[in-house]
């Protein structure tokens, strides 16, 4: 109970996302290994207390300074003590290396993938400072003061955390980014054989890899869909080719050889060259993209600033927001043609311009996701028609309470023209029947109608 109101407080300020546990949730393929997790935090809590306790006996100023000048955000495991085959020196160089193990084997699990990786390093930054909270409540001043201000590195790294892990699940909500997995099937061979090798003769031997690298390992070899970002870093890894070989001294026994661990679990040959051929094809993509979108930009602003284009994407844009959009061209009663799936109004002007140069003598229309009718041609012809409103020459007053009114009731969509008379002309082209009628209103109780 004193954890969780401990992590509440440091986390109240953040004003933690509600939806952030259950995102954690998701991150693990097997349930099971979020209660390992949990467990093998709680023990690396009471090794590193254990550990403080013994430093304690002795001045451990020297080395928790050493600690806190340290400018990382990660977790790191406590110094190796200077033994000096004492039993209480023995009991500390035992208990470090315990510690050492429960943090591989929480790194192990965050292997998974790189969401999963960032919380496996939250909760051991939250189990350190669980660690030195208890060892604060047994120190003498001087070292409290020092521990403190490790309480408080490792809380902002905490925080940091927690705020890359929500826009991590936001990221996951709201971002559709296209992701790959044409890659041979000898790069998941490649991966998978590294990872068995780490099964059977464990980290002492298969010293190879980084814990990002295990985690694309694990990627590769269960198939798993790529990011753009994570192709960029295979292909990116073509630098370390020159150290994929297997040394002679280890031809026997190549798990023993860093270097090639290291390129089999980036998929070795055949995923890396995997990868640069992919990142050509999509940086290809990406520039004809690019050029198309530019074209679809230059297009909405030459077309917004005429008139009838300018009511168009007014029209669309105060009655739908989000696309996509279609344009449906009909003749008579019957739908001739349409452009379907506009997913930005950057997008709109072109379509309309391509679809009535196909079909001249159809009504155009606009609808939203939903299907209903956002802007159609009969509007712009309706507005057309409607006269021109006079209003009669005002005072400074009045001039100013009319100029209000109409920003913000009317969001700006008419604009006061001044009459060489010294009235005034409104055009009511951009409203609707229901804003005419507000307008009208207006002006005739306040008597500025000719």
């Amino acid at each position: 109970m004193k954890y969780l109101n401990t992590f509440e407080s440091y986390n109240g300020e953040a004003e933690m996302d509600e939806g952030l546990f259950s995102f954690i949730g998701t991150l693990f393929s097997n349930p099971k290994k979020k209660r390992e997790l949990d467990k093998l935090a709680e023990e690396l809590f009471r090794t590193r207390v254990e550990i403080g306790k013994l430093k304690l006996e002795g001045d451990p100023i020297e080395e928790l300074e050493a600690e806190l000048a340290d400018k990382s955000n990660d977790f790191t495991t406590s110094s190796t003590y200077d033994s000096k085959e004492s039993t209480h020196d023995v009991k500390i160089e035992l208990l470090e290396t315990k510690e050492e193990e429960i943090v591989e084997r929480m790194d192990e699990i965050g292997e998974e993938n790189e969401k999963l990786a960032k919380y496996v390093s939250k909760v051991k930054l939250e189990s350190r400072m669980r660690s030195t909270e208890a060892l604060m409540r047994v120190a003498d001043t001087e070292v409290k003061k020092v521990l403190n201000k490790l309480r408080q590195k490792d809380q902002q790294s905490i925080k940091k955390a927690d705020k890359e892990l929500i826009q991590m699940k936001e990221s996951q909500m709201f971002e559709a980014e296209e992701t790959y997995k044409d890659y041979p099937a000898a790069a998941k061979a490649n991966a998978k054989k590294a990872i068995d090798w780490k099964e059977k003769h464990g980290r002492d031997e298969v010293k190879g890899g980084t814990a990002v690298g295990w985690q694309r390992a694990h990627q590769l070899a269960k198939g798993e869909a790529l990011s753009r970002d994570v192709v960029s870093r295979m292909a990116q890894f073509n630098r370390h080719r020159k150290n994929s070989g297997i040394a002679p001294e280890h031809k026997d026994e190549p798990w023993k050889d860093n270097g090639h661990i290291a390129w089999l679990i980036w998929g070795g040959d055949e995923g890396v060259d995997w990868a640069m051929k992919k990142m050509d094809q999509i940086k290809k993509e990406e520039a004809n993209e690019s050029t198309k979108t530019m074209k679809h930009v230059k297009l909405f602003e030459q077309f917004v600033n005429e008139g009838n284009w300018a009511k168009m994407m007014s029209g669309v844009k105060k009655n739908s927001e989000t696309g996509p959009w279609s344009i449906i061209a009909v003749e008579g009663n019957k739908v001739v043609g349409q452009e379907i799936d506009i997913k930005t109004k950057e997008m709109i002007p072109a379509s309309y311009e391509a679809l009535k140069k196909e079909y001249p003598k159809a009504k155009l229309h606009i609808e939203d996701a939903t299907g209903s009718v956002v802007w159609n041609e009969s509007t712009v012809n309706e507005a057309k028609g409607k006269d021109l409103i006079k209003v009669q020459k005002l005072d400074w007053t009045d001039h100013t309470r009319l100029i209000k009114w109409l920003s913000t009731e009317m969001n700006k969509k008419v604009n006061l023209e001044v009459t060489k008379t010294g009235g005034y002309t409104i055009d009511p082209s951009n409203l609707d029947d229901e804003e005419v009628e507000a307008l009208m209103s207006y002006l005739k109780s306040q008597r500025y109608l000719v």
